[in-house]
């Protein structure tokens, strides 16, 4: 998040050197604007995030977190026992922990030197987790699905579903040996820098599904917090969840037992004759009721803010298409960087987007990732008037998609989406509208206001009562910003005493080199975000961070040294950050979402003091995008001079 300031981009004077702007396009700007703004006004709320509660740690809700993909009574594996020692543990066993490990093995580093610490039950993270009815991904596989040249793949479909995912990454973890190299169903706590024995000292609670729970102390050399994107569920906190008498859970947690099918099977005969309560529309709840209303009597979606719905086309892949899509070493790094010219419009993109992907045909999504130019100070109106000029007519193309879709004008008119690409996600597909004219779907607007309580027979919302057999929640997760102890929920403790959280929350903020690692903190990692990159497919930066990673491991190993940043090198890193924050002017103002703490600064803006203004500035992303910063990471390795930068211990 970043200080609120507003830019007038209707203004006609406004020189634009970004473009030629006519004023018919003005006109219609100015009118759009005023859209934007009506709706936004809707969603606002003083209480910004803490209208959710973290699923895992409010108690009223933490059984809605039991995982269901784990069999009762399994005992957990324990590479390390309690008391033993390990060069690398890594907090999360998705993408991101997978990618790690693969990096450290390429780096010299041996699988039994290597311990995944997981609460799940398996290697896939988010897709682990995510096996949801009609689950599947919004960034082309061929990019997406990393490491697919070297594991020999050709994805099912330019758009994989959610189970090939998790398939693929237990592929990489047994071509690298790693299957047995997890502790599951395992929470880290704490976890204390011992100076002395330069290692970190980690408390663990097993808590076996159905069975007793084990607390184990495992000393590490090195930590990885891998935890993500999207790896704790939220949930609004609504009155009534003590009351209703009927089936409730997650899409992320999703009970098939109560609904029939299986991630691979996805048939939900066990729906026939119910009534099901929806509950959010966004990337789950948009892909999920396009199945579950194949078999329910009813479904009744709640929607607060409409989803801007893109088309997803998703042809099998052929193994002719194939050919030339992996045609030579390098293919997929090539895609990405294709991919990424385009998500972060680059001035110097090819004229021919050959991808066209759901990310590469969104060029305002750059005011999310970052773009490879300078905006200077009294550029920035023109700027963001020109990103909504180059937005508009896309949105306009989605508005017209509704009206010829939605059978019933009213109903189109409540499904359009008043928002900027950049504001919220989009949802992609090509089966959301359509389903929506089904006469079992009924949706619910809540005219941005959410739904008001839960009650004894279903869900209370827009002044009327819905009584459903099951209500499925698919609000989102937990924002990825913040103290990366908070992502794995462990308390996090340095040099001389130092909380990880308390330096997040202080005034002067936090503080990174290369947005992986912390003064105060030695040998302790992780991918981001603040301080780093997001790619328009996540895998992709997040394999190369992990290089990044691997290589200050590996090469500090080697001198047999512990690490941290220089305070002078982690202070200029935030300085360089801070100095990137006008390629992210577009995304002031925008609707409540997860990028903007739900719209807490519009109410804090005033309150904020000097210093902590200055510090919020550091907490963004590399402002040039993601090709730029890895060159930067990649500059500092050709140095091969671990001090410049890091104090050795």
């Amino acid at each position: 998040m970043s200080e609120v300031t507003t830019y007038d981009s209707t203004a006609a004077e406004v020189t634009n050197p970004f473009g030629e702007i006519t004023q018919q396009q003005l006109d219609e700007l100015a009118y759009f604007q005023q859209r934007f703004k009506e709706e936004r006004q809707k969603r606002l709320r003083p209480d910004g995030l803490a209208q959710y509660s973290n699923v895992s740690t409010t108690e009223k809700l933490k059984k809605f977190w039991e995982d269901p993909w784990v069999t009762a009574g399994t005992p957990i594996h324990e590479p390390v026992s309690d008391g033993g020692s390990i060069k690398l543990m890594i907090l999360g066993a998705g993408a991101a922990g997978i990618l790690q490990a693969v990096q450290c093995i390429k780096a010299g580093m041996s699988a039994e030197e290597i311990l995944f610490v997981d609460l799940a039950a398996g290697y896939g993270g988010a897709w682990y987790w995510n096996r949801y009815p009609g689950a599947a991904c919004d960034t082309e596989s061929y990019c997406y699905m990393p490491m697919l040249e070297e594991m020999n793949y050709m994805p099912s479909k330019k758009y994989a579903p959610g189970w090939e995912f998790r398939r693929h990454y237990e592929r990489i973890a047994s071509r690298y040996h790693l299957q047995d190299r997890a502790m599951w169903q395992t929470w880290s706590q704490t976890a204390n820098w011992d100076a002395d024995a330069k290692q970190w000292d980690v408390a663990l609670l097993q808590k076996p599904k159905g069975g007793a729970e084990k607390s184990l102390t495992i000393h590490a050399k090195y930590i990885v917090i891998a935890a993500g994107l999207q790896s704790v569920p939220k949930m609004p906190n609504l009155e009534g969840f003590d009351k209703y008498a009927g089936r409730l859970f997650l899409a992320s947690r999703w009970d098939y037992g109560y609904t029939g099918g299986s991630p691979e099977d996805q048939q939900l005969w066990n729906l026939t004759g119910k009534r099901v309560a929806l509950i959010g529309n966004a990337a789950s709840g948009g892909q999920a009721i396009v199945e579950l209303a194949k078999y329910a009597q009813d479904v009744y979606m709640f929607q607060r803010t409409p989803a801007r719905v893109v088309s997803k086309p998703n042809p099998l892949t052929h193994p002719i298409e194939w050919e030339k899509i992996a045609y030579k070493p390098g293919w997929q790094a090539e895609r990405n960087k294709h991919l990424n010219a385009f998500a972060t419009y680059d001035p110097k993109r090819p004229d021919n987007d050959y991808l066209q992907d759901t990310h590469s045909r969104l060029l305002g999504f750059c005011a999310n990732l970052g773009t490879p130019r300078d905006i200077k100070p009294e550029e920035i109106p023109a700027w963001v008037q020109h990103l909504n000029v180059v937005d508009i007519p896309i949105l306009k193309s989605v508005h017209t998609t509704v009206d010829k879709t939605i059978e019933d004008p009213a109903l189109a008119e409540k499904v359009k989406a008043w928002f900027p690409t950049w504001c919220k996600r989009s949802l992609f597909s090509d089966d959301y509208l359509p389903t929506l004219n089904r006469p079992n779907v009924h949706v619910i607007d809540t005219n941005g206001k959410g739904v008001d309580r839960l009650t004894e027979k279903g869900v209370f919302a827009a002044g009327e009562e819905y009584p459903v057999d099951v209500i499925i929640f698919a609000t989102g997760f937990e924002s990825p910003f913040g103290s990366p102890d908070a992502k794995v929920g462990m308390k996090i403790t340095g040099l001389d005493g130092l909380a990880m959280k308390t330096k997040w929350d202080s005034e002067s903020g936090m503080g990174t080199l290369h947005g992986v690692i912390s003064r105060g903190f030695p040998n302790i990692f992780w991918h981001g975000p603040s301080q780093s990159t997001i790619s328009a497919a996540a895998t992709y930066g997040l394999e190369r961070m992990s290089e990044h990673v691997a290589h200050l491991i590996t090469t500090s190993s080697k001198k047999s040294v512990s690490i941290h940043p220089t305070e002078a090198a982690e202070a200029d890193w935030g300085n360089r950050i801070a100095s990137m924050k006008n390629c992210f002017a577009a995304a002031v103002g925008c609707t409540p979402s997860l990028s903007n703490g739900e719209g807490a600064m519009e109410f804090l803006k005033d309150k904020l003091s000097p210093e902590k203004k200055a510090a919020m500035a550091k907490l963004g992303l590399w402002g040039r995008g993601v090709e730029d910063y890895l060159n930067v990471l990649r500059e500092w390795r050709l140095k091969d001079d671990l001090e410049s930068g890091f104090e050795l211990l």
